[in-house]
């Protein structure tokens, strides 16, 4: 917000699934969520309404994408695997072979059992595994990426508003990170398809008040 960005992402599913709704709360800026556009796009991709969700515990725990899906409509019944043992594979870089293969079917199987017939990837990092889970799972399975719905939303938020690009010249990117992790430069370089040569450092300090506020 001190960088007068004009809109925010919550790009993560795990964080969108903790702060979307104090973030939409508290800022006036347009803020798009990693759930709710999925959910929408759920809705013209099923068939059968049996949707499966793989996300991270927090995810799974929050329910919030079986809230999310649920409010849109009521007779859609949605399944969700949380697969703690994923997100450190994908980010040692392992995102093929029998040892992934096997956490895979693990987590899938009771899923399948279901009969659903769309997978939500509710994870930034399991798009990575998608050539594994799309075999392993069968080609009625559709895979939802949560990341290409957030895009589209944030395309048709801004368009909205006014406020999208007009230049043809590609915009430049800066990385901002509450901490820098082992590796970081390299996964985010994996993800993005492209360099990370902007990463800094953003050092921030959690006031509490004596009658349990907190500022930052």
């Amino acid at each position: 917000v001190r960088r007068n960005v004009k809109a925010l992402v919550v790009a993560c599913n795990s964080s969108s699934s903790a702060a979307y709704s104090y973030l939409k709360s508290n800022y006036r800026l347009p803020i798009v969520d990693a759930i709710r556009p999925t959910a929408e796009r759920v809705l013209k991709t099923t068939r059968n309404r049996r949707i499966g969700v793989i996300a991270t515990q927090a995810t799974v725990a929050s329910r919030a994408y079986e809230k999310a899906i649920t409010k849109l409509d009521r007779n859609i019944l949605v399944f969700s695997q949380a697969c703690p043992l994923l997100v450190p594979f994908v980010e040692e870089g392992v995102l093929a072979g029998s040892v992934i293969e096997v956490m895979l079917k693990r987590y899938l199987k009771p899923l399948l059992r279901k009969k659903i017939d769309t997978l939500i990837l509710g994870c930034t990092h399991y798009p990575m595994l998608r050539r594994t889970i799309q075999k392993l799972v069968g080609p009625k399975v559709k895979l939802i990426d949560s990341a290409p719905a957030a895009v589209e939303k944030l395309r048709e938020v801004l368009e909205q508003a006014g406020q999208t690009r007009t230049e043809k010249s590609k915009g430049s990117l800066e990385v901002f990170v509450s901490d820098l992790p082992r590796n970081f430069i390299d996964i985010g370089a994996r993800f993005l398809g492209e360099p990370l040569n902007n990463v800094r450092v953003v050092r921030f300090k959690i006031e509490v008040t004596r009658n349990g506020k907190w500022t930052l």
